[in-house]
This record gives structure tokens, C-alpha cells and sequence, in this order.
């Protein structure tokens, strides 16, 4: 009878994770379609090289450049931005919610490390944390211009932390000499891109691989050539961004990007504003650590 009943429930997940899916897939697309353009969707309609309204893709590198010249460095997002407006928001919206579900998906693996033994209960709590502790989730998730800079960009660096921790769970990619330098050409390039995303996200990306390769050498783990290039490309495309024309420029005409001790005063206040703003999630993760402890004891 118990096995009658495990295999029940196991016959039943598959159409529960489907369910649980689809309708939070729903409720973001309700919110998407209640999202009007506003803000930046309008500048990012027009090209910054010549100001015409963007109504092909071919304009869209034509303007980055001149985005890249004059306004800042996030030449990958904002790239996704202009393409998104180009096509509208109808489009745009059945799009974001496939990859609001992809990023859930992301987010679960790297926090369990495999789909197996799928937990309901952790998907539906990620959903609802990203849509309670978000400092500003209409910005972040659902505006066009705010879900390329910062969902899309989370999204990048998601898939391309991938192999850094299927590696930690032991699994090896490159067998042979000819995967091994496929693998760091690939990530070489693929770092780039990550990299070049968001300057927050891309700097969190870069102290993550570190961390990964302390923790492969802590667990007598062999650092990959890959490991090594993929940090590389996220440093080069990370700097690309930092000392973009249009960076720097913006940056001189406020007087600078400060000394030590503004850098010192603004992580001050920004640390201030990570406990104030994600207060649920750092008290959730206090009490799992907890639990976790007096489990292991």
C-alpha cells in the first residue's frame, strides 16, 4: 500500500509542477499586460545615432553605437531592449513570461543543484520571494527596458554559471583535448557577453566563479581551463562596460566617480538598503541555516 501510494503521488508530480507552472506563468502575464511603455521605452524607441524611430533590427547596432558613445556600456541588454520595442510590447509580453518561468527554473537549479526530486513548495517560494522582496519588481521584471537590463541580464549570467556548478557536483565537461579547448574558447566568449550585462550583476558574477574555484580547490576539485577563461571574459566584458565613452562622459559631468571614501560611504548605504529592502530574505535564510545546523548536530 505505501508503494501503491508513493507511486501515486510520483505519477501525479509531473501534472502538479505543470499546473503550479502554468498558472504562475498567468499571474506574470496579467501584470505584463497591464504594463504600459513609460520611461526609458520611450528613449530606447529612437536611435541614439542619428534620433530616428527604430522600426528594424538592422538599425538597432547602428544605435548602440551611439548609445556606447554617448549614454553607458550595457551594450548586450539594451541591445534586447531595442529589439524588444522594435517587435512591441504584445510580443514582448507572451516573451518575457517564458523567460520569467526559465529564470525560476535557473534560479531553483543553482540553489538545488538538479531537478530531481522536484520540490513544489521551493519553485512557488521563489516566485512569490522575487515578487515580495524586490525593491522595484514592475521596474525589474515587467517595464521592457528594465526586464532587458535586469532579468535578461540575471538570466545570462544564470545559464552561463551552469557548468560552474553542475562542476562542483563533479560533473566534467571536456574529456578530451579537443573539448578542453572548445570549452575555453566558448566560455572565453561567453564570459564577454555575461559579462557585459549589468554592472551590479556582472561584478557578483565575477566574485561567484572565484568563489566556485576556492571551493573546487577546498574540495580538491581540478580548476578547468574554462573556469579560468569564462572569469576572464567576464572581467573583459565587465571593463568594457565600466570605461564605455558614454560611461565615463556621464560619469565627469557629475563630478566623477569619487574617492575611496565616497566608494566607502556608498557601500555603507547600500548595505543599509540590502537589509532594509530583502529584511524576508535574510531572515529566511538565517532560520534555514539554523535548521540545517541543529539537523546536522
Amino acid at each position: 500500500m505505501v508503494n501503491s501510494a508513493e507511486n501515486k503521488k510520483n505519477y501525479k508530480q509531473p501534472y502538479i509542477i505543470v499546473i503550479v507552472t502554468f498558472f504562475i506563468g498567468f499571474l506574470f502575464y496579467i501584470l505584463n499586460y497591464y504594463t504600459p511603455l513609460y520611461a526609458d521605452d520611450y528613449l530606447y524607441s529612437f536611435s541614439f545615432l542619428n534620433g530616428e524611430r527604430m522600426t528594424s533590427i538592422n538599425q538597432v547596432m547602428d544605435s548602440q553605437i551611439g548609445h556606447y558613445q554617448n549614454m553607458n556600456g550595457r551594450l548586450v541588454t539594451h541591445t534586447l531592449a531595442q529589439i524588444f520595442l522594435i517587435f512591441g510590447d504584445k510580443v514582448f509580453n507572451f516573451i518575457n513570461v517564458f523567460f520569467f518561468i526559465l529564470l525560476l527554473y535557473l534560479i531553483y537549479f543553482h540553489g538545488c543543484g538538479s531537478f530531481k526530486n522536484f520540490s513544489i513548495s521551493k519553485f512557488s517560494m521563489i516566485a512569490m520571494l522575487l515578487f515580495l522582496c524586490s525593491p522595484a519588481f514592475g521596474q525589474s521584471f515587467l517595464w521592457i527596458t528594465g526586464a532587458a537590463n535586469y532579468l535578461y541580464g540575471i538570466l545570462i549570467i544564470l545559464i552561463f554559471m551552469i557548468p560552474y556548478r553542475l562542476q562542483f557536483d563533479g560533473k566534467v565537461f571536456d574529456n578530451n583535448i579537443f573539448l578542453k579547448i572548445f570549452f575555453a574558447i566558448l566560455y572565453l566568449f561567453f564570459g564577454v557577453i555575461a559579462g557585459w550585462t549589468n554592472e551590479n550583476t556582472s561584478v557578483a558574477m565575477i566574485a561567484m566563479i572565484i568563489a566556485y574555484m576556492v571551493l573546487y580547490a577546498v574540495k580538491s576539485i581540478k580548476i578547468r581551463a574554462w573556469n579560468i577563461t569564462g572569469c576572464i571574459g567576464g572581467i573583459i566584458g565587465c571593463l568594457l562596460m565600466l570605461f564605455a565613452p558614454g560611461t565615463t562622459n556621464r560619469l565627469n559631468s557629475f563630478g566623477g566617480s569619487g574617492g575611496i571614501v565616497s566608494w566607502i560611504r556608498r557601500g555603507m548605504f547600500y548595505s543599509c538598503d540590502l537589509i532594509v529592502y530583502l529584511n524576508l530574505i535574510i531572515i529566511i535564510f538565517f532560520i534555514s541555516v539554523s535548521e540545517k545546523r541543529n539537523i546536522q548536530e
